[in-house]
């Protein structure tokens, strides 16, 4: 097994916190800061339970707003200053380091482990869950804090937002977090790192190593990553996997194999290696080391070479064709199965030797 493996929750968050609606009935509505200083007080290490419950991380923010703003009544429309977010952090015993508000240095403390309190604008929050609109029941317009707690595959922030409700007066309407942020529009106010009791304080805003990630089912002995599957992944691929948060189910197809170019659809590519997985494709070339090939363009730029069906020999043998029926009804699409399989087995073969798993579909079709 390798060391340093970053251990994160069935969420892909490297925390696990409770989180509270912030706007319970009578009380102010400007409490956030102090809310996401709450959750951030509750954080476990991943699969061990918070160290409070909703109805504690409400009760402790309202009485930490008080606190500093003089009451917690609903007239009362301040919200939370810098120096209050570090003061509070201090008085709770939450060791915390201050960094530059740039998303990629929240998604670098994020990817070793440390969740991060933001201050963002509120216009610029969009939540994916929600068709990449703005979560929440009123016409967004100043700052707002939340806490993040995670990194996803694809570069988003996964976040505790004591705010993403539907409605203001309902307090058990608080959409179930994490939620998924667009991490390209967030603009952040600031960013404070909060550290957890288990990990080494930092002396300065510089992330420590990236820690590895092993994805779920996976196996690795310092060498070779192994999927579910059987199959290995090794050298650069194998790091480029452990320092994402990998997706388990995105299981390589067959071993790494060189390639020239390494994508079809850009010549200028070079020579290299690639990797095909279910979900995307690795290449690696001395330029540009590992990186993620887009595979909807190189699947596009083969399936362009093929002839036309027009112009294919007939078979010697024809299957039943497989009837596809439209979602609105109607006759639906005569699929030639075994030529489609085919098609794509010859394009996959133009990358490498990826085509092993439609082999074994067409042997059964003949």
């Amino acid at each position: 097994m390798t060391r340093n493996i970053l251990a994160i929750n069935t969420h892909g968050e490297i925390v696990d916190v409770t989180e509270a609606d912030q706007f319970p009935p009578g009380k102010t509505q400007f409490a956030c800061g102090f809310y996401a200083c709450a959750m951030a007080c509750t954080m476990s290490q991943p699969g061990q339970p918070p160290s409070m419950s909703a109805n504690q991380v409400s009760a402790s923010a309202e009485s930490w707003y008080a606190q500093y703003n003089g009451d917690n009544g609903l007239g009362n429309m301040y919200g939370m200053s810098t120096e209050q977010e570090y003061e509070l952090l201090q008085q709770i015993g939450l060791h915390y380091q201050a960094i530059a508000p740039a998303i990629q240095q929240v998604i670098a403390w994020l990817k070793v482990g440390y969740p991060v309190l933001l201050a963002v604008t509120e216009p610029s929050v969009l939540d994916l869950a929600l068709g990449n609109n703005n979560p929440y029941p009123w016409t967004p317009a100043g700052n707002h804090m939340i806490l993040a707690t995670g990194v996803t595959g694809s570069g988003n922030l996964l976040v505790r937002d004591s705010a993403n409700c539907t409605n203001l007066t309902n307090p058990n309407s608080l959409r179930p977090g994490p939620r998924t942020y667009n991490a390209s529009t967030l603009q952040l106010v600031s960013a404070t790192v909060v550290v957890p009791p288990w990990r080494p304080r930092p002396a300065d805003q510089t992330p420590f190593t990236v820690p590895l990630v092993l994805p779920a089912g996976w196996s690795d002995d310092g060498t070779t990553l192994l999927a579910p599957n059987g199959i290995g992944v090794v050298r650069g691929f194998r790091l480029y996997i452990l320092q994402q948060v990998w997706d388990a189910a995105n299981v390589p197809l067959a071993p790494e194999s060189r390639a020239n170019p390494v994508e079809f659809s850009n010549p200028a590519s070079g020579s290299g290696t690639r990797q095909l997985f279910i979900d995307t494709d690795l290449g690696y070339t001395a330029a540009r080391g590992v990186y993620e090939i887009h595979v909807g363009r190189e699947f596009w730029t083969l399936l362009s070479q093929q002839t036309s069906v027009a112009s294919r020999p007939p078979l010697s043998s024809t299957p039943a064709p497989v009837t596809s029926a439209p979602s609105g009804g109607g006759p639906g699409i005569v699929v030639n199965e075994r030529q489609m399989i085919t098609d794509i087995m010859n394009a996959a073969h133009m990358i490498g030797d990826y085509a092993t798993h439609l082999q074994a579909r067409l042997t059964l079709l003949q």
